[in-house]
């Protein structure tokens, strides 16, 4: 919540120091919208790496809920 209410400005030149993985796990708990308004601010090399980060991110949260999801 912290990051997701700073300026996007802000949030990335943070973003662009930290470790990727906690990189990722703070965009991956940011609405889209806002997520992709940090990454603008982030160099574009690591920008790419946390895009393809945030996929696989979200394709394992998806097969989880699959997994997970009751029978009929």
């Amino acid at each position: 919540k912290i990051y997701e209410s700073m300026d996007p400005e802000e949030a990335a030149l943070r973003i662009e120091q930290m470790k990727e993985n906690l990189a990722l796990d703070l965009l991956a708990s940011i609405k889209g919208k806002k997520a992709a308004a940090v990454l603008a601010g982030v160099s574009p090399p690591k920008a790419a790496r946390l895009s393809e980060g945030l996929r696989r991110h979200r394709e394992i949260k998806l097969q989880e809920r699959a997994e997970t999801k009751p029978s009929k």
